[in-house]
């Protein structure tokens, strides 16, 4: 009987702390690579199976705000809808952490950059991080749709072919420098589709087990299609 007492005062707890838990606010300003605002952008949360937890859309300044359980989420996208594969490509940040308040400013344009990731190689003795992503451009896609490929065989045509020149890093609001560039053929469901992996510098000043934020910058050599994406790397 104390035994079951105590176990609904306990549960009871537990669902009071969850009732009462200050929820977290995600907010910033959508904008596009010439600094100018975007209104009317959908912006949505979403969990490990990219289904939408939460969304909104941003108002006249631009501005998005977000109220959320505080935990981890997948990623965040935002684009205005009526915009998406016309003349734009989203934004995506990824692996987002569990805060009281956090500030993601999205930035797009015409091309999407994909399923960041990140990692350090254990016993490596430089201070560098290897960051992989998968970049596609509008341009180039609306070519490939144009010589009606339904094979897939050649889907990498629409990432672009990059240099270390064409993206620029930043960790922690710190320039990152690049040290090596390889290009990847990523297998997709069908065909291969052009990823990278780069290696670049960790800030000297990087607390341990602390959550860094990885923004990634592209722009395309023969098009000048640009895109940003983000990572929450916490080191695992």
């Amino acid at each position: 009987m104390i035994l079951n007492l105590l176990l609904v005062v306990s549960v009871s707890a537990i669902a009071s702390a969850q009732v009462h838990q200050k929820p977290m606010v995600i907010s910033g300003f959508v904008r596009d690579f010439q600094g100018r605002v975007i209104d009317s952008a959908n912006v949505v949360l979403q969990n490990r199976m990219f289904q939408p937890v939460a969304q909104t859309v941003t108002d006249k300044m631009g501005y998005y705000s977000l109220k959320v359980e505080k935990r981890d989420y997948n990623s965040l996208l935002a684009i205005r809808m009526s915009d998406y594969g016309k003349t734009r490509l989203e934004f995506w940040a990824w692996k987002i952490p569990p805060a009281d308040s956090l500030l993601i400013d999205p930035r797009y344009h015409r091309l999407e950059v994909y399923g960041l990731n990140a990692f350090v190689v254990q016993g490596s003795g430089s201070r560098s991080i290897f960051v992989y992503f998968r970049p596609m451009s509008l341009t180039r896609y609306a070519e490939w749709q144009s010589l009606h490929d339904t094979t897939g065989s050649e889907m990498r045509v629409i990432g672009p072919t990059l240099a270390t020149k064409d993206i620029a890093v930043t960790i922690d609001g710190q320039v990152s420098n690049i040290l090596d560039l390889c290009e990847v053929k990523e297998k997709a469901k069908v065909g291969f589709m052009r990823g990278y992996f780069i290696q670049c510098t960790l800030p000297n000043s990087k607390p341990r087990d602390t959550t860094s934020r990885i923004v990634i910058a592209v722009t395309d050599p023969e098009n000048q299609d640009k895109g940003e994406g983000m990572l929450f790397w916490s080191g695992d």
